[in-house]
């Protein structure tokens, strides 16, 4: 299993995870975007120094997604989606897993309270709860991590 840089050839299964309904339900951005938008969107990000994008992948197959944004130097928020047909085999604590495997610093994610699965996973990988947070009246959970 790699996690590698995502690249604009990806937009597709990049577009599917972000899509999906159950990821929808749980993102602070629930607008469900169309494929010029995307790409749009996709564009600018590949090409943002700040911001990266990686894909889980297990030999040909992409199981899921995460992108970090550089928000201070070596503090990133971490955000991540696992494709709606590879869900239950426990990558999404892998992807996070190997993230940090891959890069250090401190790792900041929001998680809506409602996203038992997410928790979980964060959690599993040694963040803690710094703080909860109501805004934009959604309850969210934000995580932190120092990966030295």
């Amino acid at each position: 299993m790699i996690l590698r840089n995502a690249k604009f050839e990806d937009w597709k299964f990049l577009l599917e995870c972000r899509n999906d309904e159950e990821t929808r339900n749980f993102s602070f951005n629930s607008t469900l975007l169309s494929e010029e938008e995307h790409k749009d969107w996709l564009i600018k990000v590949l090409s943002d120094q700040k911001k990266q994008i990686f894909i889980l992948q297990n030999e040909n197959i992409m199981l899921g997604t995460t992108r970090i944004d550089e928000v201070e130097k070596e503090t990133y928020v971490i955000s991540f989606s696992i494709h709606p047909g590879q869900r239950g085999g426990g990558y999404g604590t892998k992807i996070i897993e190997t993230l940090l495997l891959k890069i250090k610093g401190t790792f900041i994610a929001e998680v809506k309270k409602e996203n038992l699965k997410s928790i979980k996973i964060f959690g599993t990988n040694g963040f803690f709860v710094q703080q909860h947070s109501s805004s934009d009246s959604k309850d969210r959970l934000i995580f932190k991590r120092i990966n030295k």
